[in-house]
């Protein structure tokens, strides 16, 4: 029975195997030139899903402006999906099951051909990866990469939070608990803890993946994962970590103290009930009591030292 690939969106085909091959001029098994002449929509999409095949090759590496033309077909074709009923997504479950697949490999012995950067408390590391792109690690985070055929498959691992400045060349994604970075060459940060996965993007264009979701970014945009599991989409946002300046929008007080706590490796006792207050400010990471002044003093708090401890109090009234 033939296939009906009437409903494939742009990324279905650029995800189908087969479509690959047929775009690179390699053995196939489906006649998708047939399939291209049942509509100029199916024309339409599998033409863009093609380009976007063969810029993702490595073979292609200067082939940026033609590739971001490309996306921003997608990212329309995304707002349209967003008014009409859900519809399959086999780029999405093709990419569950590649990090699963990625995961599994990654810890047998025989894939021990891998790089494992990990930071402390208090730490930042700095890693060059094997084709030049670099990546900065931030505090308490765990960056791993397979250096085994790293030309046709840049993929990371990572757990906590970093910024990649990424070289030109075919896909670079980072894969996370919570979700999955495609891009380009770019440079971008990604946060990807217990309860927070954020990407932001400097240079170059970044696609993020969560929950079915997906969200295309331009320079100045950020994206956040929210706690009904939903991608929130900001824009004039900057990577302010990376200069060593951590800033909060309305933000409780126990999130706050928990990067004050991985970026000077201390401990933070707060009283009662200050957890769940907003906070709306930065602190910087280059002072402990000056960070403690820009924290507390907005709030009407006061701290005092115990050892590595600090405990945080409400002031008391006159």
């Amino acid at each position: 029975m033939m296939q009906d690939f009437t409903q494939y969106t742009v990324e279905d085909f650029a995800a189908n195997d087969d479509f690959i091959a047929w775009s690179r001029g390699e053995s196939h098994s489906v006649a998708w030139s047939d399939q291209a002449v049942k509509s100029e929509e199916m024309a339409n999409k599998m033409a863009a899903a093609k380009k976007l095949v063969l810029a993702f090759g490595p073979e292609n590496e200067d082939s940026e402006q033609e590739t971001m033309e490309v996306w921003d077909r997608i990212e329309a074709s995304i707002q349209t999906t967003k008014k009409e009923a859900k519809t399959r997504s086999l780029w999405r479950r093709i990419g569950a099951v590649a990090a699963a697949i990625g995961l599994l490999l990654l810890s047998l012995p025989f894939f021990n051909q891998n790089e494992t950067f990990r930071t402390a408390a208090g730490e930042e590391l700095s890693c060059t990866l094997p084709d030049r792109s670099t990546a900065l690690i931030d505090d308490e985070s765990v960056l791993k990469f397979g250096k085994k055929d790293w030309a046709q498959n840049r993929t990371v691992q990572l757990s906590g939070r970093a910024f990649f400045e990424v070289q030109k060349g075919s896909r670079f994604d980072v894969i996370t608990d919570q979700g999955k970075v495609s891009v380009l060459g770019t440079s971008f940060s990604v946060e990807s803890r217990d309860d927070a996965f954020r990407v932001q993007c400097k240079t170059g264009r970044v696609m993020v993946f969560a929950n079915e979701e997906e969200v295309i970014l331009d320079p100045g945009d950020g994206v956040e994962l929210l706690a009904d599991g939903s991608l929130q989409k900001e824009d004039q946002v900057s990577v302010d970590w990376i200069s060593n300046t951590y800033r909060f929008s309305e933000v409780t007080l126990q999130r706050v103290f928990e990067e004050f706590e991985r970026q000077f490796a201390v401990e933070v006792r707060l009283e009662s009930g200050l957890g769940d207050q907003l906070f709306s400010g930065f602190f910087t990471d280059d002072d402990i009591d000056k960070a403690l002044q820009d924290i507390c003093w907005p709030k009407n708090l006061v701290w005092h030292r115990e050892g590595n401890t600090i405990i945080v109090e409400q002031e008391a009234s006159l």
